[in-house]
């Protein structure tokens, strides 16, 4: 993935409509995220969404561990993103197309549409920022409110997760 590519994506996320926790009254950035509803899990999908990560999602927990360093709304540094690139993401799975797809097999409309936005976020910038420093070139800075965008996606799927008692 191009530098330019990452910084635009990372620009498209901080100025789409969505936003999500407090905003200053001085900025028109915004934070991009899924928003979370206020209606809890019945205790029988809180079952079906339990059993089926077992059975099903561990690398997508693994995945949400190993990302860490990408969500923390700054950009990350160049070690955390040569890790991902090079020993995080294979060691999660040989072909990261397969996490987003596993993603959409979550037995929940509202988790899987978190996570599933949460994935697809921190694999674009985990690839992009891992690429650019394996190109020798500098990490795509973006805007404050596009790195704030990839944590609040990551805020968001473990917000969902925990309705479920999974956590991270």
């Amino acid at each position: 993935m191009c530098a330019a590519c990452l910084v635009a994506s990372l620009a498209a996320c901080s100025s789409s409509g969505h936003k999500a926790g407090s905003s200053s009254s001085t900025t028109r950035h915004t934070t991009t995220t899924v928003a979370p509803a206020t209606t809890l899990p019945t205790p029988a999908s809180i079952t079906t969404v339990k059993t089926w990560f077992a059975a099903h999602g561990q690398p997508l927990i693994e995945f949400e561990r190993v990302t860490a360093p990408l969500a923390t709304g700054k950009v990350p540094t160049a070690a955390a993103c040569l890790k991902f690139i090079k020993t995080d993401l294979p060691h999660v799975t040989k072909d990261q197309n397969t996490l987003v797809a596993l993603a959409e097999q979550i037995p929940n409309a509202d988790l899987e549409n978190a996570v599933e936005h949460d994935v697809a976020q921190k694999l674009l910038v985990g690839r992009g920022c891992g690429e650019a420093v394996l190109s020798n070139r500098p990490i795509p800075v973006g805007t404050p409110a596009a790195w704030a965008s990839v944590r609040g996606y990551s805020d968001t799927a473990h917000l969902w997760l925990s309705r479920f008692g999974i956590t991270v």
